[in-house]
């Protein structure tokens, strides 16, 4: 078992551990019958880790090696950052048979254990994030030290998605307006949504059926935390 393996394995299981040692003011998460819950919380914390495990062998086993292209070598079309866009974009070209496509990131792989959303806040303090902060500003970031706000930014394939909490999310409709309006055309929200809705499987039970915003047949799967 690879040392990303074990680490994910130890924090499924602290916590499971914290959930079945948490005090009796805190049972709502639990439930009220503190024996049986949490009982069967074990009971699901082992076979969470079980699948886990499995499901980690797989993606180690699928997962691209990385390729230094040599001296030489040609391609047509380089991608900076494998980040949501870049990551995308070069993964659509390829699909264009006869098309040699370099992907380039300085970051490492994503990890499973990266996608945990948990340890998202803790995986903002390594070196998988820039770390960049706004400018100081008499608008924004008021509460901060020297009005200033951390921004994560991602150094890693996957980019910035690897940090923020594996939560869906979408721009306002009228910033889309203004960029049309600006004269980028085909940005207008109505141009966009389509593609959002192509992007997106909504399992969301409020929401799967709304077809005029959401779409059910894309590769990004959006839920409820289980």
């Amino acid at each position: 078992m690879k040392k990303t393996t074990i680490f994910t394995v130890l924090i499924a299981i602290m916590i499971g551990l914290l959930q079945l040692y948490l005090p009796n003011k805190y049972s709502y998460l639990y439930g009220n019958d503190t024996g049986g819950s949490r009982l069967m919380n074990v009971l699901r914390l082992g076979k969470g880790i079980l699948d886990f495990w499995k499901e980690s062998r797989r993606y180690i086993a699928e997962q691209v090696p990385d390729t230094t292209p040599e001296f030489g070598d040609t391609f047509d079309f380089i991608v900076i950052g494998a980040g949501t866009a870049g990551a995308t974009i070069a993964a659509r070209l390829s699909e264009i048979s006869q098309i040699k496509v370099l992907l380039i990131e300085d970051g490492p792989h994503e990890s499973l254990y990266m996608d945990v959303p948990l340890i998202a806040g803790i995986l903002q303090t390594t070196n998988i994030n820039r770390k960049h902060q706004t400018k100081p500003s008499d608008k924004y970031c008021l509460g901060m030290e020297g009005n200033s706000c951390v921004f994560p930014t991602g150094k890693v394939v996957g980019g910035s998605s690897v940090l923020n909490y594996m939560i869906a999310s979408r721009g306002g409709a009228e910033d889309y307006d203004r960029w049309a309006e600006m004269g980028n055309k085909g940005w207008a929200y109505q141009d966009v949504l389509k593609y959002f809705k192509k992007l997106e499987t909504m399992e969301i039970p409020e929401l799967k059926s709304d077809n005029d915003y959401h779409g059910t047949n894309g590769p990004v799967h959006i839920a409820y935390p289980p």
